[in-house]
């Protein structure tokens, strides 16, 4: 009796924390069974550190062992397989089997806000995402929300995405007007299997600006404008485009208006018929 195959292979690095644990063996174990039976054949594995799980024979000569939670972040496992197991016609493994792999270290993949980007609407959540599920309580105690520099977290609740890798933040209340903000993430918080992050992550951020109105093409009182160019109204952060149309009042009236917004400049334009030589 030998194994001919195990998953996660010998010398894995980063294995995935949710891998399932398998033993393929080149002659059958077991005997051919019913699911209500299979707790009365042999459980071949060890693992250390322990794990807890349920493990089964898929068929006569595969056994896989299922974690009830991600392993250990982190964390070098071995895999065992005492001699002496016997297979069905009496041959036995006649050494031990042993083998070890490494799990992926926790860490964080993303964010949103990215770092030290501009303009976050003020009741956008704060999410991070990671490569392992995490504990739901300890990446509560370890997560903040405060102003850059130090100074009281912001209140508000933590929301998971139904794979526990992704959680999003949300502020009890709107965040404050161009706001300057750093989220921030404890080396202590922990994944769902305990291994802890190591590192402390931060994200700098700046929320949108008061609105204003920065500068206009043409600008005001200017003599020699181009009638095709239309006019273009800059403003300092992003505007609810449906609020613009209503304020705006056109000199002499124009019979036929088309607008249009960018986002990479916050800036709203007006096209028209204008005409030479006209002041408007």
């Amino acid at each position: 009796l030998e194994i001919t195959q195990v998953l996660p292979a010998p010398d894995t690095v980063d294995a995935e924390v949710r891998s399932a644990i398998t033993v393929m063996f080149n002659r059958p174990v077991v005997p051919l069974t019913s699911l209500q039976d299979q707790a009365t054949l042999p459980n071949p594995l060890v693992l250390d550190p322990p794990a807890s799980g349920k493990g089964e024979w898929l068929n006569t000569s595969i056994y896989i062992f299922r974690p009830d939670k991600p392993l250990a972040g982190g964390q070098t496992y071995t895999g065992r397989v005492a001699a002496g197991l016997q297979d069905t016609t009496g041959g036995l493994l006649k050494d031990d089997f042993v083998w070890h792999f490494d799990t992926q270290a926790p860490a964080v993949m993303s964010s949103i806000p990215a770092f030290n980007a501009d303009n976050i609407a003020l009741t956008d959540p704060i999410s991070i995402t990671f490569n392992q599920p995490m504990d739901h309580a300890s990446i509560q105690a370890s997560f903040h929300l405060q102003p850059q520099g130090g100074g009281a977290d912001v209140a508000g609740q933590i929301k998971w995405s139904d794979d526990d890798l992704t959680m999003g933040f949300y502020p009890s209340q709107n965040l404050s007007l161009d706001a300057k903000l750093q989220a921030t993430l404890d080396a202590s918080a922990q994944t769902a299997g305990g291994a802890q992050l190591g590192t402390a992550y931060t994200v700098l951020f700046n929320t949108v600006k008061s609105p204003a109105i920065l500068s206009t093409s043409p600008s005001n009182g200017e003599q020699s404008a181009d009638s095709r160019s239309g006019f273009r109204t800059f403003f300092s952060s992003p505007m609810d485009v449906t609020t613009l149309d209503v304020q705006i009042d056109i000199q002499p009236k124009p019979t036929q208006v088309y607008t249009s917004w960018s986002d990479s400049d916050f800036s709203f334009f007006l096209g028209w018929d204008l005409q030479p030589s006209l002041d408007s």
